[in-house]
């Protein structure tokens, strides 16, 4: 049975192997290698190890990747309005929580004034109570007239009700007092609406507005978090099986002043494409001083102990 190796066309992949494939081509025929089946199982043994070989170079070569943000966010206004001032532009550092723009807030701010000092009014609260505590001494005192045969029972279901009534209108003045409460976080949610903070910390990316313009259901600002960055790898399904979450992986930045860093696998994307038969794997690279700019390419290099 003649021999066809498998491996034709891959010589030019790795030095050597052409001439490696034409010794196998010649142990078919040359009978000083054996007998036929030993040359047979000779000949399997070095294609074999030339396909070995060959898939070591292909693995070991590197994989291109791309330098991401960790997330963005296009920020925006949760009310419409005026844009009174942006207190951030691009490039400018920002930490979670900062204030990044405002809109015209007189009219909520005067809603909140109101609402605040609707809640300070207490008098009549206490007034009721007052009149609580009045109605409350009397009926107790008819009450013990009652039992001693003293007043009548008129008299005494008279005191009664005044007592009742008394009672009513304090929890009615309390309710009020919880309703303004409720009022004076309202009007301060709606002053929030016209505030803007950064989600996280990060990079001022793109400023989109500026004072004096209308705004409505429109983004305000892009704010880029680039602690850690992550390098997206397109990997061919072949090499499923070399990557693992918290694997750490040699990453060469091609940025203007190239340089190389260790990184951490993060994501491992549980499934194969199988239109162009890739996988995606995302490595975390810590980015302390924001030395490393996202939108480079990049290579990483898969270490030889995992493969």
């Amino acid at each position: 049975m003649k021999w066809r190796p498998f491996t034709r066309g891959y010589g030019d992949l790795l030095p050597g192997a052409k001439g490696v494939l034409r010794t196998t081509r010649k142990m078919g025929k040359d009978r000083r290698f054996g007998p036929a089946p030993q040359r047979t199982l000779i000949e399997g043994l070095l294609s074999l190890a030339v396909l070995v070989a060959l898939q070591t170079a292909i693995e070991a070569k590197p994989l291109d990747c791309l330098v991401v943000p960790q997330r963005t966010a296009d920020v925006a206004f949760g009310t419409s309005g005026i844009v009174e001032e942006i207190l951030v532009d691009r490039g400018d550092r920002v930490k979670k929580g900062e204030l990044l723009g405002r809109l015209d807030a007189s009219i909520e701010e005067a809603n909140l004034a109101i609402a605040r000092e609707r809640l300070s009014e207490v008098a009549a609260l206490q007034s009721a109570r007052a009149q609580l505590r009045t109605t409350k001494i009397k009926f107790q005192r008819n009450e013990a007239l009652r039992d001693k045969d003293i007043v009548t029972a008129a008299k005494f279901e008279e005191a009664e009700l005044e007592n009742e009534i008394a009672r009513m209108r304090v929890v009615e003045q309390e309710e009020a007092q919880q309703l303004k409460q409720l009022e004076v976080r309202r009007a301060d949610a709606a002053l929030a609406l016209r505030s803007i903070l950064s989600p996280f910390k990060g990079v001022v990316v793109e400023r989109h507005v500026a004072p004096g313009e209308y705004v409505e259901n429109r983004r305000v600002i892009t704010v880029a978090q680039i602690d850690p960055v992550y390098a997206d790898v397109i990997v061919p399904a072949g090499m499923f099986s070399q990557f693992e979450k918290g694997q750490k992986i040699k990453v060469i930045l091609s940025q203007p002043n190239a340089i190389e860093v260790v990184g951490e696998v993060s994501v491992v994307d549980p499934y194969v494409e199988a239109a162009s038969e890739t996988f995606r794997v995302r490595i975390a690279i810590a980015n302390q001083d924001y030395s490393i700019v996202p939108g480079f390419r990049c290579l990483a290099q898969v270490a030889a102990e995992n493969q």
